[in-house]
C-alpha cells in the first residue's frame, strides 16, 4: 500500500505546485503591494517629497484648503465618470503646500475640514479640525496638475497668504505604486489562500489518502486489509499506472484511492465531453447502483474494458441511450441482459 500512498501524494503535490504557481503569479502581479503597505514611510514637516516619489507613505493631514482638480475616467461613449478629487493641503510644520488625491466619497468630509481650516485662518476659531491619516503613494504632478494647483494658490495671495513654498507632488491615497491597494489585497489574499490551502490539502492527504479503503473495510467486515494488499500487489496496473485491476477489486489512484468490488460490475463504456473543460473517462456501473468514473484516454479506456470483459464476460460494454434509460428505470431488466445469465453460468 505504500506505493499507492506515494502515488496519491504525488497527485496532491502536483496540484500544490500548480496552486503555488497561480498564487505566486497573483501576488507578484501586484508587485507585493499589499505587503509594502504594511510599512509606510511617515511624512512630516521636514520630509523631502521629491526623494519619496513612488514610495508608500503615511501623513497626518490637518489643513486641506481647497479642491484644485476633479479626476474622472471617460468611457467609450464619451461620458465621464468622476472618481477622485485633488486637494491643496498646507503643512503647517514644514510651511509648504502640496496635494492630496482622495476618492470622491470623501468630498463631503474634506469640505467640512476645509471650512473649519479657513475659520481657523480667519481667526473665527482657535482650533484646527482633527487630523485625518492619509496612506498612499507620492506622485510628481504633471504639467496639467501644476497648472490647476498654481491657479488655486494664486487666489490665496489675495488673502495675504504666502504661497512661495509650493511642492509639486501629491499623495494618491489608496495606491501602492501604480496598484490599487484594495485590488492588491484581494489578489494577495486569493494568492495566499491558494498556497496555504494547497499545503493544508497535501498535509491532510497524509491522513486521508486511504479513507475510501477504510470506509470500504468498515462496510465489509468480511474483507481484510491483507486481502486488499494482495489484490494491489497481484493486480494489473493500467491507465498510466493510475488504475489497478485485481482479481476481485478495481483501485483508482487519484488524490485519494477509489475502490470498488468487481463482483457487481455490470456495465462500462467510454465517455467524452468536448469543449473548454474536456473530460475523457471510463464509466463503470454496478448492479447495486454504484458508479465509478475513471479519468482515462479513449485508448486506455478501451484497453481496460477489453481486459475487464475477458475477466467478466457478462459486463455490457458500450453506450446506448436505451441502455442508460433501462439501467436507471428498470435495473432488473438491464441485469437480465447479461449480468444474471453470466452469474448463473459461473
Amino acid at each position: 500500500m505504500e506505493a499507492l500512498k506515494k502515488k496519491c501524494m504525488n497527485q496532491r503535490i502536483i496540484a500544490l505546485v500548480v496552486l503555488v504557481i497561480i498564487g505566486g503569479i497573483l501576488i507578484c502581479a501586484t508587485g507585493f503591494s499589499a505587503f509594502r503597505s504594511l510599512f509606510p514611510t511617515e511624512i512630516n514637516g521636514g520630509s523631502d517629497l521629491s526623494s519619496m516619489e513612488g514610495k508608500y507613505v503615511t501623513y497626518e493631514m490637518a489643513m486641506p484648503l481647497d479642491c484644485y482638480e476633479s479626476i474622472g475616467t471617460v468611457s467609450e461613449d464619451n461620458e465621464e465618470t468622476l472618481k477622485q478629487y485633488a486637494y491643496v493641503v498646507y503643512d503647517q510644520e514644514g510651511d509648504f503646500f502640496f496635494g492630496i488625491v482622495r476618492d470622491k466619497k470623501y468630498d463631503d468630509e474634506m469640505y467640512e475640514m476645509e471650512v473649519a481650516v479657513w475659520n481657523y485662518i480667519f481667526m473665527q476659531t482657535d482650533t484646527l479640525p482633527a487630523s485625518v491619516t492619509i496612506n498612499g503613494t507620492v506622485v510628481e504632478m504633471d504639467s496639467e496638475d501644476v497648472g490647476y494647483f498654481e491657479d488655486v494658490l494664486t487666489d490665496y495671495e489675495y488673502y495675504g497668504i504666502d504661497v512661495s513654498n509650493p511642492v509639486y507632488y501629491y499623495i494618491e491615497e489608496g495606491r501602492v505604486g501604480t496598484t490599487d491597494l484594495t485590488e492588491a489585497w484581494v489578489m494577495t489574499i486569493i494568492g495566499l489562500a491558494l498556497i496555504i490551502g494547497g499545503i493544508i490539502w497535501v498535509l491532510w492527504g497524509l491522513k486521508s489518502w486511504d479513507k475510501n479503503i477504510k470506509k470500504y473495510l468498515a462496510a465489509h467486515p468480511e474483507v481484510s486489509r491483507t486481502q486488499l494488499d494482495l489484490e494491489v500487489a497481484s493486480g494489473n496496473v493500467m491507465n498510466n499506472k493510475c488504475t489497478i485491476i485485481g482479481k476481485n477489486y478495481i483501485f483508482v489512484l487519484d488524490s485519494v484511492i477509489k475502490i470498488s468490488s468487481l463482483d457487481k460490475l455490470c456495465w462500462g463504456y467510454y465517455y467524452e465531453h468536448s469543449g473548454r473543460n474536456r473530460v475523457t473517462q471510463m464509466r463503470l456501473f454496478f448492479a447495486d447502483g454504484e458508479k465509478l468514473f475513471v479519468n482515462a484516454s479513449e485508448e486506455n479506456t478501451k484497453e481496460m474494458l477489453v481486459y475487464l470483459n475477458e475477466k467478466l464476460p457478462y459486463v455490457v460494454l458500450g453506450y446506448d441511450k436505451k441502455l442508460e434509460q433501462m439501467y436507471n428505470k428498470d435495473r432488473q431488466q438491464f441485469l437480465g441482459l447479461k449480468y444474471y445469465p453470466g452469474k448463473q453460468a459461473e
